[in-house]
C-alpha cells in the first residue's frame, strides 16, 4: 500500500511540473494553409518539367486503374500530368466525405501500396462548391521495381 501511494504523490508531482508545448507558431509553419502547401509542391514537381519515360506510364495506370474500379462515384480525376520528378492527378469529390471515403481506397488500392518510389496525398481544398486534393507519385528510385501494375487485383 505504501509503495501504491508514494507513486500516486510522484505522479501527482510530475504532472504539476508539467508545462503545455505549443505547436509552431504560424511564423514557423513551411505553409500558411494546404492550399499554399498543395500549390508549392506541385509548383517544384512542374519546375523539374515533362517527362514520358516509361515508369510515368506505369504511374498513370495505378491512377487510371483505381478511377475504374468499384465505389468511385462521385470523383472525377484530372487527366495524369507527368514530370521528371513524378506524376499528379487532381482528385475532385462531391464532398469532404466523400474524399475522405474515396482517399482511403487509393492510399489502400495495390498500385498505390507497391508503388516503389514516394508518394504524396496533399490535404483537403475548396474548389468551388467541391473539393479537391492532389495525389504524387514520385520518380522511383533507380534499381526499384519497373512495373508496378504487376500482380494488381
Amino acid at each position: 500500500m505504501r509503495v501504491l501511494v508514494l507513486g500516486l504523490v510522484a505522479l501527482i508531482a510530475g504532472c504539476a511540473t508539467m508545462r503545455k508545448v505549443q505547436g509552431p507558431s504560424q511564423e514557423q509553419r513551411p505553409y500558411a494553409s494546404p492550399e499554399d502547401e498543395r500549390q508549392a509542391v506541385v509548383a517544384k514537381l512542374e519546375a523539374s518539367g515533362p517527362s514520358d519515360e516509361p515508369w510515368t506510364r506505369d504511374a498513370a495506370a495505378v491512377f487510371n486503374k483505381w478511377k475504374k474500379g468499384k465505389g468511385t462515384t462521385g470523383v472525377t480525376l484530372s487527366s495524369v500530368r507527368c514530370f521528371r520528378d513524378g506524376c499528379v492527378a487532381t482528385a475532385t469529390y462531391d464532398s469532404i466525405g466523400r474524399a475522405n471515403d474515396l482517399d482511403k481506397g487509393l492510399a489502400a488500392s495495390r498500385g498505390f501500396q507497391d508503388w516503389p518510389g514516394a508518394r504524396y496525398r496533399s490535404g483537403v481544398v475548396k474548389d468551388g462548391k467541391k473539393v479537391a486534393t492532389d495525389w504524387i507519385l514520385f520518380r522511383p528510385e533507380a534499381g526499384a521495381p519497373a512495373d508496378a501494375r504487376e500482380g494488381e487485383e
